[in-house]
């Protein structure tokens, strides 16, 4: 009866009955592993064991060098992570990264996550079309929704690098100068292509007439 209390009263002792797990008098899980970490018999492994009786030290924590003590709970915070004892963090799962509380499949090149909807849009400077984030296109040029290509808006023409706006009726744009000119013979007159005058006339540059 007396060793029976005596065992009950050293049980009630945090550091006693965590050096009795594993039953049998066998050495607990902790004991093991400061063990396998430092050696049998080190001071260093003696330092493990106390600060396990204390649920501190190594079996308690997880470290690059240890990896996850036995006694250690990770607790990861987003669904769908894992804890990684090589690296003591919570991961996502690969190709995958946390947003929102949850693991969602990473963003296409070049787009980026926003982080209050977890969406992935293309940066303010580009659009997204035919599943790329492509550059903006140059001041008077929309995006094709087909081909994704840079293309002047409807009423105008591409020419030296610039969208200008259609020649007037009878005129074309030279691609060298980009200027609207009349197709030979006829002339400009009025800002109009006008056919050349018979008869030996010419024409009045005021009134356009042939005088």
């Amino acid at each position: 009866m007396g060793a029976a209390l005596l065992g009950g009263t050293l049980a009630s002792f945090p550091g006693v009955a965590w050096a009795a797990e594993g039953g049998g008098g066998g050495r607990s899980s902790c004991a093991h592993f400061c063990q396998s970490l430092f050696g049998e018999n080190t001071p260093e492994e003696e330092d493990c064991v106390s600060q396990g009786t204390k649920g501190q030290g190594p079996c308690f924590t997880c470290t690059t060098q240890t990896g996850c003590g036995p006694n250690f709970t990770p607790t990861c915070t987003v669904t769908g992570q894992t804890y990684n004892c090589s690296t003591c963090k919570c991961e996502c799962p690969s190709g995958t990264e946390p947003c929102g509380g949850n693991c969602v499949p990473n963003c296409p090149a070049g787009q980026v996550r926003i982080p209050t909807t977890c969406a992935c849009l293309c940066p303010p400077t580009s659009t997204f079309c035919g599943g790329n984030c492509l550059p903006g296109c140059p001041a008077g040029q929309v995006r094709d929704p087909t081909t994704c290509a840079c293309v002047c808006s409807s009423g105008t023409t591409l020419c030296g690098g610039n969208c200008l706006p259609f020649c007037g009726a009878g005129q074309v744009r030279d691609p060298t100068t980009c200027a609207c000119v009349c197709v030979p013979p006829f002339t400009v007159c009025g800002g109009n292509c006008l056919p050349p005058c018979s008869g030996g006339l010419v024409r009045d540059p005021t009134t356009c007439a042939c005088v």
